[in-house]
């Protein structure tokens, strides 16, 4: 995916008279314009002094620019994945951005800093499967009849998934 849109973006760069920037869709429509992270430079001072916020902006861009694991439109270099890369914002930010300012994360980006590494919904779901498995094993007087209901479960998802997939529908459930 990543060599067609350098392909594709360098085709683009030899139109005459014309700029142009390929943006790669967000993986959820309707969270953001593009795939990749949005970061946001803020004055936390109470300070109007747009210039002063460009300057910032432009040196985070410029040090944001040397990364290897950023394409400073802001998304991941290749290789890395997208939480290296909003780590590697969050250092610079740090290490450029002087006192009274500030940054935040929007669309995608934000949701994956919210969600970060809450492994607690794994260890709920973990819970939530053996409290099935126990009311099943009492309905059924049984410890081996809850297993095969708890394993035919995630097979019934492949016929939606692959009629989704063979009518060319987006895959939502």
């Amino acid at each position: 995916m990543r060599s067609l849109y350098v392909a594709l973006q360098a085709a683009l760069d030899k139109l005459p008279d014309a700029s142009s920037l390929l943006l790669i869709p967000p993986p959820i429509q309707g969270i953001g314009n593009a795939s990749g992270f949005t970061m946001r430079v803020e004055l936390r001072d109470g300070a109007f002094d747009y210039a002063k916020l460009e300057r910032l902006t432009r040196s985070i861009v410029a040090a944001g620019s040397t990364q290897s694991a950023l394409t400073i439109v802001g998304t991941s270099g290749q290789g890395f994945s997208s939480g290296e890369a909003i780590d590697v914002m969050e250092q610079i930010a740090d290490r450029t951005l002087p006192t009274g300012t500030g940054y935040e994360w929007t669309a995608m980006s934000y949701q994956e800093k919210q969600v970060g590494n809450q492994i607690v919904y794994v260890y709920v779901f973990g819970f939530g499967l053996l409290l099935v498995y126990l009311c099943l094993a009492g309905q059924y007087e049984s410890w081996i009849a809850p297993l095969s209901v708890l394993l035919a479960v995630p097979l019934l998802l492949i016929g939606p998934a692959a009629a989704l997939a063979g009518l060319g529908l987006a895959n939502n459930l």
